[in-house]
């Protein structure tokens, strides 16, 4: 304080003021690049005293429904491993430092691909009425595609369901005695997986009818 006199000690130590940081830019998430994580990138923040980020994860667009999920110390990227396959879910970051942290960034969304169905079967002669498929479930997928063909290629097979809500199927609709290759994808209503390993099988042609007579020999 000062008066005509003079000027007055120092007060007692004073706070510490400032601003909070601004957001990071540029946020981006992964689709599907990466079978058991979604990766999060983005710019930094412009305001030079940002210390690190806040990541936050939603399944839905809101921000107001958003979670933390993680945090970095400066690092621009972030790799969220606690997720589940064939699922959206939309991101947002922001920018911390020792007053708190900025407004979040723009959204961006990403996912991890459905998984193909595994164990996929094909009876080999066991029936005459067609054959047989069986394949494994797969989480978040609630439907299936059932895809054949004569000889063991994805280019050139066929689709023979492509809402199928059962992980068995009999496909009645082939000849008896030819081999039949089979590959299964899962689905859900956003997300298709990729082609499943191959199985093969056959349709029986049938019983035949067989004699057994007493034949004698001599020397």
């Amino acid at each position: 304080a000062c008066n005509i006199y003079g000027e007055s000690d120092f007060s007692p130590p004073s706070q510490i003021g400032g601003t909070f940081p601004l957001p990071p830019s540029n946020l981006e998430a992964t689709d599907g690049a990466f079978n058991h994580l979604i990766r999060i990138t983005w710019n930094p923040s412009p305001s030079p005293g940002a210390l690190g980020y806040n990541i936050y994860r939603a399944t839905t667009f809101d921000p107001q429904y958003a979670a933390l999920v993680g945090t970095t110390s400066g690092q621009c990227v972030f790799d969220d491993l606690n997720n589940e396959f064939g699922k959206r879910y939309y991101y947002w970051a922001t920018a911390t430092n020792r007053l708190g942290s900025s407004r979040f960034s723009g959204l961006n969304s990403g996912w991890r691909p459905l998984p193909a169905p595994a164990l996929v079967l094909a009876t080999s002669g066991t029936s005459t009425n067609g054959i047989l498929v069986t394949w494994s479930s797969v989480a978040n997928a609630n439907r299936y595609e059932i895809w054949r063909n004569t000889k063991n290629d994805t280019n050139t097979a066929e689709k023979v369901q492509n809402d199928w809500q059962q992980t068995v199927y009999t496909d009645k609709r082939v000849p008896k005695g030819i081999r039949y290759y089979y590959w299964i994808k899962s689905k859900n209503r956003e997300f298709v997986s990729v082609f499943s390993q191959s199985a093969h099988g056959f349709r029986s042609e049938g019983e035949a009818d067989l004699v057994a007579r007493l034949v004698t020999c001599t020397p």
